[in-house]
């Protein structure tokens, strides 16, 4: 009788071990997908924090392009009020006058070509915002990893309590205890894992990714009006008063889009941290169930 109660009990601690490999086993892997999928949107945010900071340095550059040519319109017009030019003189104004006209002709168009480019950089920051949003959203500790963690943690404690019997009834050999100590030792931290600091970081992302596709798409739409012929043709006071302002616009949001892109960046790499943490206790328990 005594032999079958032996028998049993160490039934008992051999099914115990199979519990918590059914419960803690897939853990791992779950935390190591939602690694993966945090390492990839840190690397897309870098790109729209690149992109959106890129947009502003050459929406400056632009500015200044603008100055330049603003300033030569102003001296052209004082010049032409100025004093008669004699005869002997005239070639050479007018050859000067080519020069500038020349000049004046290529920062034009490079104002025009920074102006397609800060737009073109604002769309791809806004895509690549978008995408991290998205990817923000899923890579979270959803409710059947928490699941699967909490059974894992159940059947982790009742591993224990089985080993406990076992050991008092002396009904398991020294080498089953032994490895139901070391299975209860490598996956007892599985409930210390900071699961909600995982999901703060990812939802910080997603936030910040969120705001960047506002900023971003609002950049590009304001950098393509002011970039238009028919608000850079016109030449009124009020024509360049607004276009001033669109470009002041556009560099203002790309400034921000690349801060809030900045910051999901920051958030989905803080990420991996805490996850690398986590992932470093299921897999010391996943590697001892083997």
């Amino acid at each position: 009788m005594a032999t079958q109660t032996s028998v049993a009990v160490s039934e008992n601690l051999a099914n115990a071990i199979n519990n918590v490999r059914n419960n803690c086993m897939g853990i791992s892997e779950e935390l190591n997908q939602i690694k993966t999928r945090a390492g990839i949107n840190t690397a897309i945010t870098a790109v729209g924090t690149g992109t959106a900071t890129g947009a502003l340095i050459v929406g400056i550059k632009k500015d200044s392009i603008d100055d330049e040519l603003e300033k030569w319109m102003l001296d052209a017009i004082n010049e032409q009020n100025g004093s008669i030019v004699e005869d002997s003189e005239k070639d050479k104004r007018i050859e000067a006058l080519k020069n500038v006209a020349i000049e004046k002709s290529n920062k034009l168009n490079k104002s025009k070509k920074l102006g397609n480019i800060r737009t073109g950089l604002m769309a791809t920051s806004t895509a690549t915002n978008i995408a991290g949003a998205v990817i923000s959203s899923k890579n979270q500790v959803k409710d059947d990893l928490a699941n699967m963690i909490t059974k894992c943690i159940k059947s982790v404690s009742e591993l224990y309590d089985t080993k406990m019997q076992a050991y008092l009834d002396k009904s398991a050999d020294e080498t089953e205890i032994q490895y139901a100590e070391t299975v209860i030792n490598e996956c007892s931290g599985i409930k210390n894992m900071n699961l909600s600091g995982i999901n703060k970081k990812a939802k910080g992302a997603m936030v910040l990714s969120a705001i960047g596709v506002g900023t971003g798409m609002a950049g590009t739409i304001t950098s393509g009006v002011a970039n238009s012929d028919k608000i850079r043709s016109d030449a009124s006071e009020e024509g360049k008063n607004k276009e001033h302002t669109l470009n002041t616009t556009s560099n203002i949001l790309a400034g921000a889009t690349g801060a809030v892109s900045l910051g999901a960046t920051i958030f989905n790499a803080t990420e991996i941290g805490a996850i690398k943490t986590a992932s470093s206790i299921a897999d010391k328990c996943a590697e001892v169930l083997k």
